[in-house]
């Protein structure tokens, strides 16, 4: 079998590409890239086709690959920090359904992204608060369902964006910018987090009224 032929499993593929492999795969599932299933159910990548998206994409996904493999980093960095704190044994989260435990991971993951994306840009970038902030108002709901204090909902999201931030910084996915660019990203994940705190307690202080 010649190089052009030669076949990929999905980790050998997402090394290739330079992205986490959960990347890939959703790239797969969205059609981007074509893969075949072994009679095991393995996805098997062709290195011809994966060439061919490198080609095709390489110059309009650059950004949305970068920004892909540290959010899939920082997520999975952020779910280590939460089980060495042992959230399972919180008195809240003890109190969450296991519908809402779910939705709450999806919508922490979707905050990831949305504050990698607002935080890369310096322009045009609005548009990821405002989606943030309708989650910061789920939130808000949640805390008040709880039956949770004020300062128990703020305590709550404290603890989960330190971890979030930290996460970004021990992954290293800043080092290659310079200090200054490094400096305004940080500033700019500060304030998206700071209008995500603000909204949620917004939103619990409206509902108590």
């Amino acid at each position: 079998m010649t190089e052009k032929f030669s076949w990929f499993s999905i980790s050998e593929a997402s090394k290739y590409l330079g992205v986490h492999f959960t990347t890939l795969r959703r790239w797969s599932d969205e059609g981007l890239i074509e893969f075949v299933r072994t009679p095991g159910g393995k996805r098997k990548y062709q290195k011809s086709t994966l060439d061919e998206f490198i080609n095709q994409y390489k110059a309009k996904t650059k950004e949305s690959m970068e920004l892909a493999t540290l959010q899939e980093a920082a997520i999975l960095k952020t779910r280590e920090t939460m089980q060495n704190i042992k959230i399972s044994e919180r008195g809240w989260y003890n109190k969450l359904s296991a519908e809402q435990r779910s939705g709450m991971r999806g919508t922490g993951n979707r905050l990831v992204a949305l504050m990698l994306q607002y935080s890369a840009r310096e322009e045009n970038n609005e548009v990821f608060l405002q989606q943030a902030k309708q989650i910061s108002k789920h939130y808000g709901e949640i805390c008040h369902s709880l039956g949770l204090s004020i300062t128990e909902c703020v305590q709550t999201f404290l603890l989960f964006r330190q971890p979030m931030l930290n996460s970004i910084h021990e992954t290293g996915s800043l080092q290659s910018v310079g200090d200054q660019e490094n400096q305004r990203i940080f500033e700019r994940m500060n304030l998206f987090l700071d209008e995500i705190l603000v909204t949620m307690v917004d939103e619990y202080n409206n509902i108590t009224i």
